[in-house]
């Protein structure tokens, strides 16, 4: 029993820091909806519409501007008894953000991995490949919440990825994300 209190302190602790690491402005978590559009003729692999997780950390900031990375992964996966299709983009730009007191600009560049594979009765397409990931967009910042701790950012980002391998594999984006940022 004494294990499990203390661990439960432990947790509660580490809750506590990582609520204040979000109130310092340092982090920021979200959830989305991207529309992730390729630049093939092939039926089989076309549009899709993906939910996201987005994990941001801020190194830099100053006054109105800082400079940090964000992980943006998209996944899709849907099968029936005729076909299965999946598709999966991860990235990890660097971030540079301008804020004034309503608005937020985002502007970024990295790396990122895009696959996506579709099978119809036995029949397999796919493309997969290392991307160089280019975004922009515009956040509306929300009331804040949790006693003035968090607030939301609603953000509006277009996306282009660039293919390693051809520029016939290269793809755009269109995403959505609520994000949960300190204040």
């Amino acid at each position: 029993m004494r294990v499990l209190k203390t661990v439960l302190w432990f947790l509660f602790f580490i809750t506590i820091l990582q609520i204040r690491s979000f109130s310092q402005g340092k982090w920021k978590a979200g959830i989305g909806l991207n529309y992730i559009s390729n630049n093939l003729d092939e039926e089989y692999l076309d549009s899709y519409l993906a939910p996201s997780f987005n994990l941001g950390y801020t190194f830099l900031k100053k006054s109105k501007f800082s400079l940090g990375v964000e992980l943006a992964n998209a996944l899709k996966l849907k099968q029936d008894e005729i076909s299965s299709r999946i598709g999966f983009t991860t990235s990890l730009p660097l971030m540079v953000n301008l804020e004034s007191r309503k608005l937020g600009y985002h502007l970024g560049a990295g790396p990122a991995y895009h696959v996506q594979q579709t099978k119809v009765y036995g029949d397999s397409h796919s493309i997969s490949g290392a991307y160089v990931h280019y975004t922009g967009g515009i956040g509306i910042k929300g009331k804040p919440i949790l006693s003035g701790l968090l607030y939301p950012e609603y953000t509006l980002r277009i996306s282009y990825f660039s293919s390693f391998k051809s520029r016939e594999l290269d793809a755009g984006m269109l995403s959505f994300i609520i994000f949960l940022r300190g204040t």
